[in-house]
Formats: C-alpha cells, structure tokens, sequence
C-alpha cells in the first residue's frame, strides 16, 4: 500500500478597482492522501481517497463518507464534510474517495437492471475488500455513509439493496430508475431495520427527464413507508444535473446527521417541557450521548453551548447543580470558567451562600476569570442584596481595591451607591464616594455629576 499526501488549495483574491484599497491572496488548505490498493477480486490495483479529521486517532471511531467518482466527487465532499464539522451539524469524520478505471464498467447495470459481472465485481470490492482496508489501515468505520452521483446513485442505490450491504446512509444524487429498481427498493423498505438508516435522493428541475422522474416517483414511495427507523428524504432543486450533487451534499449530509445536533438554551418550549417533567439534568446529558452512541455508534463529548446548556438552563436545585458539575468534569475537566459556571448556577437555584464561596474561590485564585469588573460585581451583588451583608460588602470593596486598583472606581462607586440607597454606614459610603471624585477617570460605568449626585445625598 503506497502513500501519497497532497492538498486542496482554494486561493482567495479580492480585486480592486479605482480605490485604494490594498489587498492579498490567501490560501484555505485541505490536505489529503491518495493510497494504492490491490484488489483480488478485480484483479487490479485501485486508487483511494483519504481525508482524515486534523484530530484523527486510531483509538477512535468515525463516520466514514465513502463516495464513488473520487475523480470528481472527493473534493466537493470532503470540502462540504469539513464545514459542517466546522459548523457541528455532524461530527469529525473521515472521507474516503473511490477512484473508478473504467467507470461504465463499475458502475453501470446490465440491460435487465442488474449488476453485470464487472459492477458486480465493483460492488464487492467496494462492500467487502475497501471495508477490510479502512479497518486494518485507518480505523473500523463506525457510522458509513456511501455517496454517489448520476451512474453512481443507480449503483448506490443497487448496493444499498444488496442483503448484508455494510452502509448506514446512501446518498443517491441523480438516480434513475433502472428496470425492476423501485420494486427492490420497495422490498428494501418492508424489512425490519434493527438500527436508524438514512437514505436521501435529490435532482433538479433541469436534469435529465428520467432522473427528475425518478425521484418524484421515489418520493411516492417514500411517503408510504412507516418504519419509525428508516429515515427517507428527497429533494429537488433549480439547477441541472451536474449541479445537483454539489447543491445537494450540504443538505444530504445535515439531513443524515440529523439526531446529531444537539439540543441547546435557546429551545424554550423543550426547557419549559423538561422542567415540567422534573427531568434531571445530568440525564438529559447522558440522553443524548446514548442516543449518539446507539444511532451512530459514536462515543461523545457534548458541546458546552449544545446539550450541556440545556441541562444548566433547568438546574433546581443545590444538589443538581453539585452532580451536574461533577459529570461535566467527568467528561470535559475543569477549565477556566469552573467557578464562575458553577457560582452562577447557585445563584440560579438560589443558594447564594455557596455562590458567594465560588465567586471568591475564582479571584483567588491565579488562573482565575478577573479580566473584566463582571467578576468582582456579582459576589458583591450577593454580599450587599441576596446575603444583606454589608459590612462584608464594604470589606470585599477595600480589599479589591487595593488589589485590583484598575476597578477602584467602579468598586468604590457600586457600594457608595448602594450604602446611600439603603441609607447604612453613611461614614463608608462618603469615603467611597470620595474617593470616586478624586480618583474620577472617564468611563463608561458613571459621571461626575452622577457621584457628585450621590456625595450630595449623604446626610
């Protein structure tokens, strides 16, 4: 097996006329390897297409895109595969492109619609010998996906039919529909799916007559199929028939993945249904990575903006918040916003003692979030209105003050106001409002009329 490594290089230039604006080319950089692989069963050595994920370890498991026409349609799938890993619509994954010598050999049926000896041939080398590759070589696909276009959707779909075939998800762009096709694909229908199976179709509005038809057909077909595990989606879009695949790879690709996108904050009639149901937080989390593992057979480490902020979102109590926070660490570790994350969610279910505690525990410590004033307001927020301390209040503005002398004015100014307001300790609050008009420096917190305003309130 032979190894050769290249890139995909998209090179930007932004042309200017008549101004002065001065600019430059970039590069955006794919990188991929091309491997050698003998087939015994086609008595030939094949070329193979392979993109790995800049993470890529053997130790885990992926899905895998395996696409026919690497010729032309590696690219164009690895590229779309990328920015959807970018975007998390789907997870890292690795493409895999199969390079056809002779493509009407491989990929064409025989007059009465089915494979020939060589696409026979093709397809078992595909399903048997390119599968014995990826686990010996790269890694056990976890979650494979074939793709093909035009000649290669009728080839895909044959395979996908075929009993025993290894594909979770084919993507048939540009079908037709060869003799006696749609009754297999029918047939395939009715069979019971132990596991979730995806199949998407697509054309165009400008692609050949057959094609179009095609899918409308399978469209038909497809809307009287209630298996709750066979997944089946068509598509047709304004464009012809070459243009089809690269419309349709986002929306093929997205619509496989579909159970994969986690759940995140902004869905509040799910936050409003989960709290109803008294739902654990921690479950919802582990829901989720077991809906993961048992579709696509794939062990993840949620987002933190994705499911884990829908479990934050319906934190009720101390205890939830404590095993919420000991499974988040579990899986991600504590990084540098584990205080302030978990003094927030105290304040959320209201046990501000305990807040108070993460507050400090982050400004004491080193490699603590102390960057910005937000940091040093919210513990003093706790001390002077949830706790009603104010004299702890007074000493968490001396004591910072003199550390962090960057938020002296806006320390010195928060507890002078909220002395004045509540009418305590008019001897702290004059010192803080004192020391807010000597040391005054233009911000964006208070004026000077608005401390010259408070000093005039103390009486």
């Amino acid at each position: 097996m032979n190894k050769l490594f290249l890139s995909v290089i998209l090179i930007f230039l932004i042309h200017t006329a008549h101004t002065q604006v001065r600019s430059s080319a970039a590069t955006i950089s794919y990188d991929y390897r091309i491997d050698t692989l003998y087939s015994d069963t086609l008595k030939e050595t094949r070329l193979i297409k392979v993109a790995l994920p800049e993470e890529f370890s053997r130790e885990k498991t992926y899905p895998v895109f395996i696409t026919l026409d690497a010729s032309w349609m590696f690219e164009p799938v690895m590229v779309t595969v990328k920015q959807l890993t970018e975007a998390k619509v789907i997870p890292s994954s690795i493409v895999i492109g199969v390079q056809s010598n002779n493509r009407s050999k491989d990929l064409r049926m025989g007059s009465d619609g089915g494979f020939t000896t060589a696409s026979r041939a093709f397809c078992h080398y595909l399903t048997k010998e390119l599968f014995a590759y990826l686990s010996n070589n790269i890694t056990m696909p976890a979650f494979p996906v074939l793709i093909g276009h035009s000649d290669g959707a009728v080839f895909s779909q044959k395979a996908m039919v075929q009993p025993g075939q290894p594909f979770r998800a084919v993507l048939s762009l540009s079908p037709q529909l060869e003799k006696g096709l749609l009754q297999e694909i029918k047939t395939f229908t009715e069979q019971n799916f132990p596991d979730q199976f995806y199949h998407f179709i697509a054309s165009g509005t400008k692609d050949a007559t057959g094609r179009l038809k095609a899918v409308i057909v399978e469209d038909s077909l497809f809307k009287t199929v209630q298996n709750p595990n066979l997944h089946l989606k068509s598509a047709i879009y304004e464009v012809d028939h070459f243009a089809v695949a690269n419309r349709a790879l986002t929306d093929g690709i997205a619509f496989v993945f579909e159970d994969f996108l986690e759940d995140n904050d902004w869905n509040e009639a799910l936050l409003d249904s989960l709290r109803k149901a008294g739902t654990n937080p921690v479950d919802v989390v582990k829901a989720y990575r077991q809906k993961v593992k048992r579709i696509y057979n794939l062990d993840i480490i949620p987002r933190e903006e994705g499911v884990f902020s829908t479990a934050f979102a319906i934190l009720s109590n101390k205890k939830q918040v404590e095993d919420f926070f000991a499974y988040k660490a579990e899986l991600l570790g504590r990084d540098k916003f584990y205080n302030t994350s978990f003094a927030q969610a105290l304040e959320l279910v209201k046990a501000y003692e305990d807040a108070l505690q993460y507050w400090n525990n982050n400004l004491e410590d080193p490699n603590g979030q102390t960057g910005i004033f937000f940091y040093f307001q919210r513990p003093l927020n706790l001390l002077m209105n949830q706790l009603s301390r104010p004299k702890e209040a007074i000493e968490f503005v001396k004591k910072w003050s003199a550390k962090r002398p960057e938020f002296a004015l806006y320390l010195n100014y928060t507890i002078a106001r909220y002395l004045v307001d509540k009418k305590l300790e008019k001897k702290e609050a004059r010192r803080a409002i004192d020391y807010c008009i000597e040391n005054f420096k233009p911000n964006g917190f208070f004026k000077m009329e608005d401390a010259q305003k408070l000093k005039d309130a103390i009486k």
